[in-house]
């Protein structure tokens, strides 16, 4: 029974025909059209579509070749009503899967891109760059603990007014060559190239931003880890001799916490209360890096850098203006008023 379709199968050597031929066999069989779609990935429209074809033009309707067989270059209206509707029920969906959708659907393929675009565009969909999100980021820890460090300042108000008490909050820059590419204005029409050499290039920053002051303390290192980082708490202490409390505010990095750095705070800090501790570094909640105002730094001074960038033609251009960045740019950031 129905041997032509076995024969059409076997002897075939395109996998687009194969499937096409295995949706109409087993619709031949009886299976309901649901079932065959999830067993060949495709639309249960796929298979009443190439049922139809079978059923005007045989075996030869089912070849690319064929007429009746090759995929269309447009929708019907009911087709393109239940596209909408497809694209409608997802939160991400791009070209490709549009693409993919109408080739199992309706074996539909557009022959310009333009046209998956405007499809997408009419159902709600618009071009976003994507970010970055942590799934294990806590919403009720990140706002604990920006109050819990509030309040810790706040006890300490009239001695940070006094600058007696220094508050920093610290975090580390990774500069690469690659952060210096932007937008530039230019003809229209016209190319705009800049020279890079090499794009692995990379300059580690430690940076701290005073709370009070808005004064950033910039030092550049070979690399993040400890003993960089020892020394750059040592340098911000050198930048403050007349404090009696520096308040450092960092994430929970690994060399941050590690045992290099519990040494020279034992040694700072000796065996002193807390409450009178030379130097004490507080964490961030983790896995949020927007809590920290120098993320914030850190962003303008790339920007500032790729707003000069046709000046940066190597990468000693490229930290030379990043440096500059620091001494022009204003880092009074109303993330401030989170904790003072």
């Amino acid at each position: 029974m129905h041997q032509d379709i076995e024969d059409f199968i076997k002897q075939c050597g395109n996998s687009a025909e194969i499937k096409r031929g295995l949706a109409v066999k087993q619709d031949l069989e009886g299976k309901e059209r649901v079932q065959i779609a999830d067993i060949l990935c495709v639309h249960p429209a796929f298979v009443s579509k190439w049922r139809l074809i079978y059923d005007e033009f045989g075996v030869n309707g089912l070849y690319s070749t064929h007429q009746g067989g090759a995929p269309r270059s447009f929708l019907t209206k009911e087709q393109r009503k239940q596209t909408l509707t497809h694209i409608g029920l997802h939160i991400i969906f791009g070209p490709k899967d549009l693409q993919l959708y109408l080739e199992k659907a309706f074996d539909v393929r557009f022959k310009s891109m333009q046209s998956y675009y405007q499809l997408l565009h009419e159902a709600g969909m618009s071009w976003h760059k994507s970010q970055k999100t942590n799934p294990r980021r806590d919403k009720a820890k990140i706002l604990e603990k920006r109050q819990e460090l509030k309040k810790k300042f706040k006890h300490r108000r009239q001695s940070i007014k006094e600058r007696k008490t220094i508050v920093l909050f610290q975090d580390e820059c990774h500069l690469k060559h690659g952060d210096a590419e932007g937008y530039v204005w230019g003809k229209k029409g016209e190319r705009v190239s800049v020279p890079m050499m090499n794009e692995r290039h990379r300059q580690t920053f430690y940076g701290a931003l005073d709370l009070v002051s808005k004064e950033f303390h910039l030092k550049q290192y070979d690399w993040a880890n400890m003993v960089n980082t020892v020394d750059y708490l040592q340098w911000l202490m050198d930048k403050y001799p007349l404090a009696k409390h520096i308040i450092i505010v960092w994430d929970g990095a690994s060399f941050h916490k590690g045992e290099l750095v519990k040494q020279f705070l034992q040694k700072v800090n000796g065996r002193l209360k807390e409450s009178k501790w030379k130097l004490q570094c507080l964490l961030f909640a983790p896995n949020a890096p927007e809590q920290n105002p120098v993320e914030d730094c850190w962003l303008q001074a790339k920007n500032f850098v790729r707003r000069h960038i046709l000046e940066t033609k190597t990468f000693k251009d490229v930290v030379k203006c990043f440096n500059q960045a620091f001494q022009e740019l204003d880092f009074n950031f109303g993330k401030l008023s989170w904790y003072y």
